[in-house]
């Protein structure tokens, strides 16, 4: 430490204003041109503006990249220098902004944002933001832009007189972009956050310090002149010798592969402008340089490290994968527009091959090979047919494609009309006069904005009317008479700690949840902090405090509703007669974000504990709050929660219904639609509690098809739509964006075939692809979100607004919540295979089923879940009425399918007598064999069989089972299994659990036959497609129903399939990357039609026909499915179609 800063006060007296490159690897000095700058040594801030120096929640100081530095790791921690207005930039200044940092992870962070004008954010959400006059921040995506985990890397931006940005990390220029000229925001402060965006989120977690604010553009360049090197090329500095302070007297460099050290070199001072090292001398691939830098006295005045490559084999390797791209786009269809694609990422990647930039070129490889993959498998060419297919026909009005676009309004046109939209959606403070051009083109218009809730302005005066909620703290073990526990607020969103009536509102709890009296502990206002007194030695407390929304008024607080209808009104009365819908982004509670704790689960309730409520909720139910119902440890969805938390639940929506009711109407007052955004922190809110059910419209992101599901099955006649991703920032410029929005639409395809309701998608924000500079990828995203419009409009207009035929079985899904989150994704992927079946599907809760037995009419029981969550059921088992009852129900012929471990309470499984398995050790990801010709026993034949099973033998070679139809021998990716052994003599194995650990071979899929009824279990599950198919027989098989599952039926896995008798129409499901030809069985019956009339298959799209007998189609018909697509076949009676 000692030398570094004396290196550091020698190079600070010997450097001038360097223009050669700055030395960016080096401690440097405060110049003239040096505004603001940190070293975090002590609390000083220097340069020629200078400034008061903050440290938010108190980060600790840890050896930095030279000295100290700030670690920021917890909390709202972050770093403020208070400055003069000498930071304020306006858009046309020159200046420079840089620092070091090393982050934890690549999560998305703010590095910096300064004066509530300027930003810069790093990891998966990586971009650059200004403020314009007119307010909203624009930002464009940094995809290049990546910092390496735990590695100190120094990142500088840099912006002139002609608005051009440049970014460089390591003195190597990874983004270049120009932003527009909209004017300077003026109400800035004068506060640079680094770690944080604008201090109130975006939380960065790593290490932070030389932070440095410069006027003027500094000029960066990297340690070497090029990354990458060739045979016969040599790797030199990027910088020249008097570019570097005259205190360094020589380098030692060694090379560094793995962690093996191989050449060291020493160079003098005149030799750091010559080659360091041939490339012939480098081993292929990527090795690291380290350098140290020396005084004359051999003082250590910095060390640092860069990469290079010698990539000669690589770059032949990509050169050969181009010429193979070309090959493709020689054989495509000239009309194809994928061959447009395809031509641009072709140019793109020679580009970067000839800038040596391999990787990005590498990137770009791989998304060109899916484009050309997808063109050599026909299913571009099926896709241009189907876009003449729907576009031959005007969109109907009941049919919204939405984009939204937040530029000059007129440029949204020509990106509408190829995308397909009907629809254009403005932002926050949208203009009458943007509504009114949009509308005269023949446009239907939307406003998404946050009013009525969001009211910053309103509350400053009325701080009563804030929403509350309870946070809690992290545990603290008492080591002395004293427990001394912090507290912070949520670091997303404008929350602040509620420091008002502590001793009413706190509560401090031991680790046995015993309430602290509360003249036992203290709160320190100033160090947020909460002491108990006289704690007891090696106990935990923790502290469960209120918090605040500075910017969310609460709905139900007394005169709120009143001023959120007048704000409403405000805001919407302007854009009479041009604004068609008004989308609600925010309509009651806020979500706080996760705690420290890992409490996650994006609700809404936890705001809704103003006092008011708490009373009104107190005295119709009888029951005491509790702030630990809110955010217990660590509560997520999968958490079993308190049953009076349900009751809390049930009140909020009760509560909001007068007041959603009455921002409907007030919409509807000013001749508009409603429209509610159902998602983030919204999903607790509905729907099957009816507090959203007055709007017009309601939209859910969906990117799975058990999300489809929860957003096709919202009660009522409600106008619905989704979304299959948001367009972040990066979008328009991550090549491997398109596939992961293909992947979106796929998913959740599957859900939406079974009720096909959805009547519109949207895409926000289109504007981040648009301005995008990467040509290929803009081509491929846009050509993207427009191929999948084209397949929402066939969804949509060819089978319309129906229902998917239906076998006579209901299926019951039970968990703690019930309906509460029917359809919820998280958790695991078991209710994906739910999603397609063509049965009825519902859901309850193991309450109602312990009170109430199992409903009327239920013909089979599905549960799943590890142990003690919200799935399994938990606590809810103990006592074992629920266990009785199902037991009574499967006797009665009743059937039952259970996965995992449901009714596993601490080491007892109320179920195992039913199931006929008992657990037999831990958890543990396994592969599951099936072999479908014949029933495995718990062994193969000739091994040892577990301790305790020897007795329960049952060979059967050569048997076959129902259930083992159409499955593979070995189903794989089976997650979250439960090792089992048999405990009942007539249990059939059906498939054996193969793992690594002590346990050996044991079941993983078992049947049996239980009085009248049926049960199969599964010790896990698996995404596998395959896996559906086991899901389905073993629904029909406990519903003793095999003869109906082949009346709708196709043999290969991964394909799945759906009747609409109402529109004669049959679909199939391909989620397959080649066409699929598969055996398609269907029973005229489901269409009305006598069984041995001749019928005609007719390809929507194509026009092809397929002529078949009724007898035919019930063994099985073969046709062919296009690549991940829906194949579409009108069914009529004759010899030829209508």
């Amino acid at each position: 430490m000692m030398i570094r800063l004396t290196a550091y006060i020698c190079l600070a007296s010997l450097a001038t204003t360097l223009r050669a490159g700055e030395p960016w690897f080096l401690p440097r000095p405060v110049d003239a041109d040096t505004l603001v700058h940190v070293a975090f040594e002590d609390d000083t801030v220097g340069g020629t503006s200078g400034g008061e120096l903050r440290l938010v929640d108190d980060p600790e100081r840890v050896p930095g990249r030279f000295g100290l530095g700030v670690r920021l790791a917890m909390g709202k921690q972050s770093v403020v220098v208070e400055s003069e207005e000498a930071i304020r930039f306006k858009q046309d200044d020159a200046f420079t902004v840089e620092l070091w940092v090393r982050p934890q992870n690549r999560r998305t962070g703010a590095l910096w944002s300064m004066a509530t004008r300027w930003y810069l954010h790093t990891g998966s959400q990586a971009q650059f933001g200004y403020r314009a006059a007119s307010f909203p921040i624009r930002y464009t995506g940094l995809h290049t832009l990546r910092l390496a985990p735990r590695r100190w890397s120094h990142v500088a931006l840099t912006h002139d007189s002609r608005r051009t940005v440049k970014i460089y990390v390591d003195g190597r220029l990874v983004e270049e972009l120009q932003h527009e000229d909209e004017g300077d925001y003026l109400k800035g402060n004068r506060r640079l956050h680094v770690g944080a965006h604008d201090g109130w989120t975006k939380f960065l977690r790593g290490d932070v310090d030389e932070v440095r604010v410069s006027r003027g553009v500094r000029t960066f360049r990297p340690l070497l002149m090029e990354d990458v090197v060739y045979t016969g090329e040599f790797v030199r500095l990027g910088l020249p010798v008097d570019a570097f302070p005259s205190a360094v007297d020589r380098v030692v460099v060694s090379v560094i592969r793995g962690k093996e050290e191989g050449r060291r070199l020493e160079l003098s001072r005149a030799q750091l402008g010559g080659p360091l090292l041939a490339a012939n001398d480098l081993p292929t691939g990527r090795v690291t340089l380290s350098f140290c830098f020396l005084a004359a006295d051999g003082a250590e005045l910095a060390t640092t490290t860069a990469t290079v490559e010698n990539a000669t084999n690589r770059q032949g390797d990509l050169v050969g994968r181009v010429t193979t791209l070309k090959t493709t786009l020689e054989e495509a269809q000239t009309g194809d527009p994928w061959r447009r694609v395809l031509t641009a990422y072709v140019r793109g990647i020679e580009e970067r091959l000839a800038a040596r930039r391999l990787d990005e070129a590498e990137e770009r490889l791989r998304a060109a090979e899916v484009v050309a993959a997808r063109i050599a498998n026909g299913e571009t060419a099926y896709r241009t047919v189907l876009r003449r297919h729907v576009r031959r026909r005007p969109l109907p009005d009941d049919i919204r494609i939405s984009m939204s676009w937040n530029q000059e309004p007129s440029g949204a046109f020509p990106w509408a009309k190829r995308l397909g939209a009907n629809e254009l959606v403005g932002h926050g403070e949208a203009t009458a006069e943007r509504f009114r051009t949009w509308k005269n083109a023949g446009y239907h218009t939307v406003l998404l904005g946050g009013v009525p809730i969001h009211d910053h302005v309103w509350l400053r005066e009325h701080p009563e009317n804030r929403q509350v909620g309870f946070w809690v703290s992290n545990p603290v073990e008492a080591t002395g008479p004293e427990a001394v526990i912090s507290f912070s607020p949520p670091t997303w969103g404008g929350y602040t700690v509620d420091r008002r009536d502590v001793k009413r509102w706190w509560r401090v709890l031991d680790g046995q949840d015993r309430a602290v009296p509360v003249e036992q502990w203290s709160l320190d206002e100033k160090r947020s902090t909460v002491t108990v007194a006289e704690a007891v030695l090696g106990e935990s407390y923790r502290v469960y405090y209120r918090i605040q929304g500075r910017k969310f008024l609460d709905p139900l607080a007394p005169g709120s509703a009143t001023r959120a209808l007048a704000h409403l009104e405000e805001r919407l009365r302007p854009l009479e007669g041009v604004l068609d819908t008004f989308w609600a982004d925010d309509i009651a509670y806020g979500w706080p974000g996760s705690n420290e704790l890992g409490s996650y689960d994006w609700e809404s309730y936890t705001m809704a504990a103003g006092p008011a409520q708490i009373a009104a909720f107190e005295k119709r139910t009888g029951i005491a709050f509790d702030p630990s119902w809110l955010v217990w440890t660590a509560k997520t969805i999968d958490s079993v929660p308190d049953p009076r938390y349900l009751a809390w639940m049930r009140r909020v929506r009760d509560s909001l219904k007068p007041f959603i009711g009455a921002h409907c109407a007030k919409v509807a007052d000013l001749g508009m639609r409603s429209w509610v955004y159902w998602g983030d922190c919204h999903v607790g809110m509905e729907p099957y509690g009816g507090s959203l059910q007055a709007f017009d419209e309601v939209d859910k992101p969906a990117g799975d098809p058990v999300t489809a599901r929860a957003l096709t099955d919202f009660p009522g006649n409600t106008y619905r739509r989704m979304r299959s991703d948001w367009l972040f920032g990066p979008t328009g410029r991550n090549p491997g964006m398109p596939a992961k929005h293909w992947q979106k639409w796929h998913r959740p395809r599957r859900g939406l075939l079974r009720k096909p309701n959805v009547r519109g998608i949207y895409w926000m924000v289109f504007d981040n692809i648009a301005r995008s500079p990467d040509v290929d990828v803009r081509e491929d995203m846009t050509e993207t979100i427009t191929a999948i419009n084209d397949e929402f409009r066939l969804l949509t207009e060819d089978i319309g607004d129906t229902e998917a035929f239906s076998h006579d079985l209901d299926v019951l899904v039970l968990s703690v919540w019930g309906d509460n989150y029917a359809w919820r994704p998280w958790g695991n992927r078991v209710l994906w295979h739910l999603t397609d079946l063509p049965v009825r599907v519902r859901f309850d809760s193991y309450l109602k089923v312990a009170d109430k037995g199992i409903p009327e009419g239920t013909d089979v029981v599905f549960l799943y879940g590890l142990p003690n969550t919200a799935w399994s059921g938990g606590r809810h088992w103990a006592g074992g009425q629920v266990a009785a009852t199902l037991e009574a129900y499967v006797h009665r012929g009743g059937g039952l399918v259970a996965l995992q471990a449901p009714g596993v309470v601490g080491t007892d499984w109320g179920l195992s007598s039913l199931l006929g398995v008992a657990l037999a050790g831990e958890i543990g990801p396994t592969p599951i064999r099936i072999n479908p010709s014949e029933l495995a026993d718990v062994a193969d034949e000739g091994e040892d069989l577990p301790p305790g099973q020897e007795g329960l033998r049952q060979t059967r070679a050569g048997a076959t089972h129902w259930l083992g139809q159409g499955l593979p021998s070995v189903l794989p990716g089976l997650r979250d299994s439960v090792p089992v052994r048999v405990v009942a003599v007539d249990v059939v194995t059906l498939a054996a659990r193969v793992g690594s650990d002590d346990y050996g071979r044991t079941p993983g899929a078992v049947a049996r036959e239980a009085g009248a009824g049926r049960v199969v279990y599964c010790c896990g599950y698996s995404s596998d497609d395959a896996f559906s198919r086991l899901i389905r027989n073993a629904i029909f098989w406990a519903a003793n129903a095999e003869s109906e599952a082949d009346r709708l039926a196709v043999d290969r896995n991964g394909l799945f399939v759906y009747a609409y008798p109402s529109k004669s129409l049959l679909a199939v499901h391909n989620g397959h990357p080649e066409a699929v030809t598969t055996r398609l069985q269907c029973d005229l019956a489901i269409f009305g039609i006598p069984a041995g009339k001749p019928c005609v298959l007719r390809d929507v799209v194509t026009g092809v026909e397929h002529r078949v007998s009724g007898p035919e189609l019930a063994r099985g018909t073969e046709v062919t499915v296009p690549p991940n697509a829906v194949g579409l076949w009108r069914v009529t009676v004759g010899d030829a179609a209508d």
